[in-house]
């Protein structure tokens, strides 16, 4: 029993630091000699740093943030395995999914200034609960349709979340509690990190795809 409480430390701490690895800032600073924050909306993430610098660096950015959320998610359950096999998983993944969005959100390479953290969610859940993740990115990618807007889409999915997620293990049974306090604390970190956007969608200001940047 002891054994699941240090993988979910190590889990923790190790998932901060991966976490911490911000491909926005890497990307803009090595092939563009800059520094994203310093542009656009001043977040180092996906959308700011192709409205920035064009669709390939954010691509790249993509990649990279989203798949170092699949990499958290695979060393929480390799931890467990190693440390403590045959224990429960779930206390393990649920402390390097938030501890990996908190060093997204707050690098500590990069002065605690980083994203907002949907990117690095998408990557942990795509594994974490692929079928809530299917689901989730449907909403997204409807809101996106209709609104074009990337921060109201994401904040949606990111409400969408804990209520997807009650209904898929209200319905096909697992730990039900833990994962809705993952998909709860993590709507609640997304929705506020977007509460600039949101203030500028309720002012008809929002940046929407396609359109000049207003910044």
């Amino acid at each position: 029993m002891d054994n699941i409480w240090i993988a979910a430390g190590l889990a923790a701490v190790l998932s901060y630091l991966i976490g911490s690895i911000n491909f926005p800032i890497i990307l803009s600073r090595v092939l563009c000699k800059d520094d994203v924050r310093k542009h656009g909306s001043g977040n180092a993430g996906m959308t700011n740093i192709m409205r920035t610098y064009g669709k390939w660096i954010g691509i790249l950015a993509l990649i990279g943030d989203s798949g170092k959320g699949t990499l958290c998610y695979l060393l929480a359950r390799w931890l467990t395995a190693a440390l403590a096999p045959g224990g429960e998983a779930l206390w393990c993944v649920l402390a390097a999914g938030l501890c990996g969005m908190l060093g997204h959100i707050y690098p500590i390479y990069f002065g605690f200034k980083g994203g907002k953290a949907v990117l690095f969610i998408a990557g942990y859940v795509v594994l974490y609960d692929p079928l809530t993740f299917c689901l989730c990115f449907a909403v997204f990618l409807v809101v996106l349709a209709v609104w074009r807007m990337v921060s109201l889409a994401s904040v949606v999915m990111a409400v969408s979340f804990p209520i997807v997620t009650a209904l898929t293990h209200g319905l096909l049974g697992g730990e039900m509690p833990v994962s809705i306090l993952f998909a709860a604390l993590a709507c609640l970190i997304v929705t506020v990190k977007h509460a600039p956007n949101l203030k500028r969608i309720a002012e008809g200001t929002e940046y929407k795809i396609g359109e000049r940047s207003r910044y």
